[in-house]
């Protein structure tokens, strides 16, 4: 069983003066990111659900770590991927030098891991190559780990031509089978100054009010008008016990619920199965030792209840939310503070992420978790986009830092001064500034900081880079606004991979 740290910490920050401080009510051109009128209906449970992208603000980012920095109630998840971290925390990984920044040198957001994903195959085309959980990565060299699954009789060992659902792994270690997701975590918690979490083992601290959450949502889906549309918003996969993982929908049939080849006769069978993968990720004694009783087939949340639920559990915050509390934090609304990578949060304007697409259904999910439970309350979910810190150099290439300082220095000069225009003067004005200085200086970039911008697929970097490097922050980056920095990432998105 893994264990969760609470901070004794009595928290000095309301939840408006929180939004306050982030410059949320704000006005440019005339519009804020909150108002009155939000507000107003946050306190009537009138609106679930809203959210920001501190990209689309002019918050400088300096303020930004100022504030996660000296507010010690706020525990900001890094939302992230079981796997390898260890060369990530040493700064050895080039896409992942965001991580590095956020969790281990500035120390403005706390590891929360998801493990409901996919060992990567031969290719490292399908599954998870960005933290490779198939493998163990250390000082930039992988090693590829035996993989097993059971064929229901017995645990098999498998090839790499299939991605593998994590949680359902086995992996050999001195002659005998353990669970994939307990060598990950042992060697996540072997870094005791780095207080990593676990999405499986929030989930099932509280099950109880998960439990409540799914049978309530469940129960209104099947009642909807188009019930299997409405329950893929809830579950949108299908795990069955060999570790294969697909897109399917569960169908009503004869009164129950079809996931694959099993059959759930009640909500409460189907609420059951839906937490089995959380046990066998988090508690994973009692799913290994029950292999023979378990369904062949097993439903998986879907990609918009996990943010949802990340919300609704406060991973946000150091202290537990109590009656004596919660009007101060989370009234009239809970402000969900989390870091997203490029997927999630992307770098707005040029990539907006999934987060937006799955805002729309959260905001109607969440309206019905209103009028179910007295005490949930309406979410302001303030997506922090981790990929500004691709813009700090690795101590490992110096020459890299005069030259980024340089296109800072050029973007505060020619932008500074538009922050108040429309964005697409500033978005225009920047790519223009990036243009020149790439045709300028681009080649002079070390290799492993163009090829930062340059690859969809980030994986272990040469051994080359020395073990202990450091992220190193440029002058004017703290001065930067989100806007500004966000869509200079943008920019060498497309700008470096050209050169």
């Amino acid at each position: 069983m893994l264990t969760t740290i609470t901070k004794s910490i009595t928290p000095a920050l309301s939840a408006t003066d929180l939004l306050r401080e982030l410059s949320l009510f704000e006005q440019v051109n005339g519009v804020a990111k909150i108002d009155k009128k939000l507000l107003e209906s946050f306190a009537k449970r009138t609106t679930s659900f809203s959210w920001v992208n501190m990209a689309m603000t002019h918050l400088p980012v300096g303020r930004l770590i100022r504030l996660l920095q000296e507010t010690p109630h706020l525990l900001a998840p890094r939302t992230a991927h079981i796997g390898n971290w260890e060369d990530i925390l040493q700064g050895r990984i080039g896409k992942n030098n965001s991580n590095t920044v956020v969790c281990s040198q500035l120390r403005i957001g706390e590891p929360l891991l998801y493990e409901f994903t996919q060992t990567e195959d031969s290719t490292l085309k399908q599954g998870d190559s960005i933290y490779l959980p198939g493998s163990l990565v250390q000082a930039g060299k992988r090693q590829e780990l035996p993989l097993f699954t059971w064929n229901g009789q017995q645990f098999v060992r498998r090839t790499r031509e299939k991605a593998l659902f994590t949680p359902f792994v086995m992996t050999e270690q001195e002659g005998s089978l353990v669970p994939l997701t307990q060598v990950h975590y042992e060697r996540a918690l072997a870094h005791p100054d780095i207080h990593f979490r676990f999405a499986s083992d929030i989930i099932v601290k509280h099950r109880q009010l998960v439990e409540d959450i799914l049978s309530v949502l469940i129960e209104e889906a099947t009642h909807s008008k188009e019930p299997e549309h409405a329950l893929v918003r809830i579950i949108d996969r299908v795990a069955t016990l060999d570790g294969e993982l697909q897109r399917q929908h569960v169908r009503i049939e004869h009164g129950g619920y079809r996931v694959g080849e099993s059959f759930y006769p009640h909500i409460c069978d189907l609420v059951a199965a839906l937490m089995l993968p959380y046990y066998a990720a988090t508690r994973s004694e009692y799913f290994f030792a029950n292999m023979q009783a378990l369904p062949q087939a097993m439903p998986v949340l879907s990609k918009t209840m996990i943010p949802l639920l990340y919300s609704i559990l406060n991973t946000h915050y150091a202290v537990e939310i109590s009656e004596e509390n919660r009007g101060l934090l989370n009234q009239p609304c809970n402000p969900h503070l989390e870091w997203g990578a490029n997927g999630s949060a992307g770098y707005w304007p040029k990539k907006s992420g999934w987060f937006p697409r799955e805002a729309r259904y959260a905001r109607a999910i969440h309206q019905t978790l209103l009028k179910h439970f007295a005490k949930i309350d309406p979410i302001f979910f303030v997506l922090l986009p981790s990929s500004i810190f691709l813009l700090w150099p690795n101590s490992a290439y110096p020459q890299d830092l005069p030259l980024i300082e340089q296109l800072l220095r050029a973007v505060h000069q020619r932008t500074d001064q538009l922050l108040r225009k429309d964005s697409q003067i500033i978005m225009h004005e920047i790519d223009r500034v990036v243009a020149e200085w790439a045709t300028q200086v681009g080649g002079a970039l070390s290799p492993y900081l163009r090829k930062r911008f340059g690859a969809a697929v980030a994986q272990a970097v040469p051994a080359a880079l020395p073990q202990g490097s450091l992220s190193l922050e440029p002058s004017g980056f703290a001065e930067l606004s989100m806007q500004q920095a966000s869509l200079i990432v943008g920019t060498l998105y497309e700008t470096l991979p050209r050169l």
